[in-house]
C-alpha cells in the first residue's frame, strides 16, 4: 500500500513539475520580449505589464541569467539587460 501512495505522489510531482515549466517557460518569453522591446526596463515595470509580484519577476530573471539567455550590464540604477541568445 505504501508503495502505491510513493508511485501517486511521484506521478504527481512530475505532473506539477511540467505544469510549472510551461508557466515559467511562457512568462521567460514575455519577459524576454519586454526586454526586447526596451533594455532597460525595470523590474517594476516588469511587474506592471507582466500583473506577477516581485519575486515572481526576480525568479524568472535569475532562471534566464541561469540558462544564460540573459545578463545585466551595469549597476543596478542605471544598467540595462542584455539578450545574449
Amino acid at each position: 500500500m505504501l508503495k502505491c501512495i510513493l508511485q501517486t505522489i511521484s506521478e504527481q510531482r512530475k505532473v506539477t513539475d511540467k505544469v510549472t515549466d510551461k508557466v515559467t517557460d511562457k512568462s521567460g518569453a514575455k519577459v524576454l520580449n519586454l526586454i526586447q522591446n526596451n533594455p532597460s526596463v525595470t523590474i517594476p515595470e516588469m511587474m506592471q505589464a507582466l500583473g506577477m509580484s516581485d519575486s515572481g519577476v526576480r525568479k524568472i530573471l535569475r532562471r534566464l541569467q541561469q540558462q544564460g539567455a540573459l545578463r545585466r550590464v551595469g549597476a543596478n540604477k542605471n544598467g540595462h539587460w542584455e539578450i545574449i541568445k
